[in-house]
């Protein structure tokens, strides 16, 4: 669920996928038409995963023009004269992460830096066509390229001490993985799938929005753990449900951030969108990242697939062999829900960005 608000009016613009997000021939009418003269709209984006960073190349495919913004946090741009449709938007994106990416992120660590794990989506799967066109070019622009690897099921039964693996058919142009990592995915979606373009928003790493305040006569304005001002925007682009999702008080304590604001509101077609999204169920899942070198990346290596999903394993659900120019290996375990939700139902990763925001907030 992707939801769209707007300072003009507190409605609500919401879109079922995000494969929808480049599709804004429509919204970005809404859009141009509440932009004042001579004054670049604000706009804030929630989360700096493929949602949000796809919102970014939609906007670009519609030739509307994204800057950073200038000065202090809702200040805005002045002196501008454009016609509605050549108006600036002035794009800020709050990731409380290290870097963007979310679940097509990349980790690395600073003892090797050249080093680097996709420990989460393992490939970008399409059977959509305005998606497949998306990922076509990124891949024009070095950013993608189509999975070359073997994907195919790792079977274990309970009693058996052996296992037997099924490689997949792949579907050729159906599966792609960001290079050199997965992270290069939303890169490419916020350059427009072109090196040279510059990323166009302010983007703000490690930072957790705590608070979502609506400010009456137009706009929203966004605070930190501490309730100090992040910025006021006019427009807000929801990209991770978290803000809305009763998740949040169990990883963060306190009530949902857009919930408190919608109460203020009191707009129906918003308080309907935070009702669906409420609705979506998260399952944990334990990642163990590993990088091999001499002999035991040659064992791993050895291994004939990329990707293995396990089954009748009690404990790991899918198993992630990347092999990497300079002869390391990375292996990155996937446990199953049963084994997360048996070690703890709220345990977070002690690196991960959620334990990092919840000690913080303690």
């Amino acid at each position: 669920m992707f939801g769209l608000l707007p300072s003009a009016t507190p409605s609500t613009r919401t879109f079922p996928t995000p494969s929808l997000l480049w599709k804004l021939g429509t919204t970005r009418r809404t859009v141009m038409s509440a932009l004042p003269e001579a004054k670049a709209l604000r706009v804030a984006i929630l989360g700096g995963g493929v949602a949000g960073c796809a919102f970014t190349y939609g906007l670009r495919q519609h030739n509307v023009h994204l800057c950073e913004p200038a000065g202090i946090p809702g200040e805005g741009t002045t002196g501008m004269q454009s016609s509605a449709s050549e108006r600036q938007i002035e794009l800020s994106i709050f990731e409380m992460g290290s870097r963007m990416g979310g679940r097509a992120s990349t980790r690395g660590t600073r003892q090797l830096p050249s080093l680097m794990c996709d420990h989460g989506a393992p490939y970008i799967n399409t059977r959509e066509e305005r998606f497949r066109a998306v990922l076509e070019d990124l891949a024009a622009g070095g950013f993608v390229k189509p999975f070359d690897g073997v994907s195919g099921t790792l079977t274990c039964p309970p009693d058996s001490e052996g296992c037997s693996f099924t490689p997949h058919t792949i579907t050729p142009g159906s599966m792609y993985v960001g290079t050199p990592s997965m992270s290069a995915l939303c890169e490419g979606l916020l350059r427009g799938g072109h090196r040279e373009n510059s990323v166009p928003a302010k983007c703000h790493f490690g930072t957790l929005v705590s608070g979502i305040e609506w400010i009456q006569g137009g706009g929203w304005r966004l605070l930190d753990k501490n309730r100090d001002l992040l910025g006021e925007y006019d427009w807000l682009v929801v990209s991770a449900s978290a803000v809305c999702s009763p998740r949040w008080t169990q990883a963060f304590g306190g009530q949902p951030p857009l919930l408190e604001a919608a109460a203020a509101v009191g707009d129906p077609q918003l308080d309907g969108a935070i009702a669906t999204i409420s609705q979506l169920k998260t399952i944990p899942v334990n990642v163990v990242m590993m990088a091999f070198t001499g002999d035991a990346a040659a064992a791993w290596g050895s291994l004939p697939w990329s990707v293995a999903i396990c089954e009748g394993d009690k404990d790991i659900s899918r198993i992630l062999v990347t092999r990497q120019q300079d002869g390391t290996v990375t292996v990155v375990l996937h446990s199953t829900h049963e084994f997360s939700m048996a070690a703890s139902p709220d345990v977070y990763g002690s690196t991960s960005s959620a334990a990092r925001h919840r000690e913080s907030s303690i």
